[in-house]
């Protein structure tokens, strides 16, 4: 075997329906022109609720040809009940909605689903796979689990969806973090490494250190807000009275706020004169006016792709201990940098989870 063919043949196949990107931009309200560029910079999009049925359809109008799905979302507004086994078999007008905006695949419109719904998942999951059996849907199963799941519910959780052959869209619902733990940053290798057929729906940064233990993918949030779900009736963290944006830096493999790197005002050029195309070779330090919040929204997504890249680019064997490798350079970038300049730039919990828990005794079942 040739070396470009042994390279190719150690990569995992990535698509969540059939598509090839791996990481893609997860939207809420944006401009059809913002859309459409972050679409093109990373092969498809994932539009979050009906509000953007219409940018769905101007998309495929225009000759889109990129993946795009839409997710309905409704696991933000509401939790599992036992109402919801009967809203899924009534949901045809959804599913021909999406049948004919031209969807690369339906999303379930599943509501979130707390630690205490496990009878309820399994029946939800049952009704999902008749559905798509009866009506040939090339169906995605959202799945919305309380981050409790993750270290409370793994067992239970891994034995309700072990027969699962649809795929699914994992979302962690958590007030701040929902990987900021060893415990969940285990639980979530140990899901990956026992189902194949998993996409990280909604995430940050830490979904690209999902696709290292074996998603297919990831969709990563324009936002903060997009990155992970609050809990219904719950309040979600960070200040709310500052405006500027959150900005992916490579170095540190997280976001701050625009107004935080401002404040760096010029002492760590290395780390926030950014070459992305967005940047190109401008600083971050503008992201500290709101103004930018759009191209700060395109740069961030660039720089997801980037990440992603470094570690898909590797062969399959490599990335867990690449991506743990990334995790430690980021945290101690964070040090240098806060001792640079006077200015606390703790890194974030899921970043030190990721470098601190050990994964030598989770073994993929699936990987060649």
């Amino acid at each position: 075997m040739n070396p470009a063919a042994e390279a190719k043949s150690t990569q995992r196949s990535t698509q969540i329906v059939g598509g090839d990107p791996v990481v893609v931009p997860y939207v809420g309200q944006l401009g059809h022109e913002q859309i459409v560029q972050l679409g093109y910079r990373a092969g498809g999009v994932i539009l979050k609720g009906r509000k953007n049925i219409k940018e769905v359809r101007l998309l495929r109008q225009s000759g889109y040809k990129g993946m795009v799905l839409l997710d309905p979302a409704d696991y933000e507004k509401r939790a599992y009940s036992a109402d919801s086994l009967e809203e899924l078999e009534a949901v045809e007008g959804w599913i021909g909605l999406q049948e004919n905006l031209g969807v690369d695949a339906i999303l379930s419109p599943t509501p979130y689903i707390p630690l205490s719904a496990r009878e309820l998942l399994e029946q939800y999951l049952e009704t999902a796979q008749r559905l798509q059996q009866q009506r040939g849907l090339q169906l995605v199963i959202v799945l919305p689990l309380d981050g409790l799941w993750l270290t409370q519910g793994l067992e239970e959780l891994l034995r309700i969806i072990d027969r699962t052959e649809i795929p699914l869209g994992l979302v962690l619902g958590h007030r701040t973090n929902p990987l900021g733990s060893i415990g969940a940053v285990r639980g979530l290798a140990t899901l990956l490494a026992q189902h194949s057929n998993i996409f990280m729906l909604r995430t940050d940064l830490s979904g690209i250190g999902g696709v290292a233990h074996g998603s297919l993918g990831a969709s990563v949030g324009i936002s903060s807000s997009l990155r992970h779900v609050v809990p219904p009736g719950e309040m979600g963290g960070g200040n709310r009275d500052d405006r500027s944006p959150n900005v992916a830096v490579e170095a540190l493999l997280s976001y701050l706020k625009g107004s935080k790197i401002e404040s760096a005002q010029g002492r760590a050029r290395d780390l926030f004169d950014c070459n992305c195309q967005v940047c190109d070779g401008a600083s971050l330090e503008r992201f500290g006016d709101p103004a930018f919040k759009s191209e700060a929204h395109a740069h961030s997504i660039e720089i997801a792709l980037r990440i992603a890249r470094r570690v898909t680019d590797a062969k399959l064997s490599l990335q867990r201990g690449l991506w743990r490798q990334m995790c430690a350079e980021a945290i101690q970038a964070h040090q240098e940098l806060q001792e640079r300049i006077s200015i606390r730039f703790a890194p974030p919990a899921d970043l030190i989870a990721w470098e601190r828990a050990h994964f030598s005794d989770i073994q993929p079942t699936f990987r060649k």
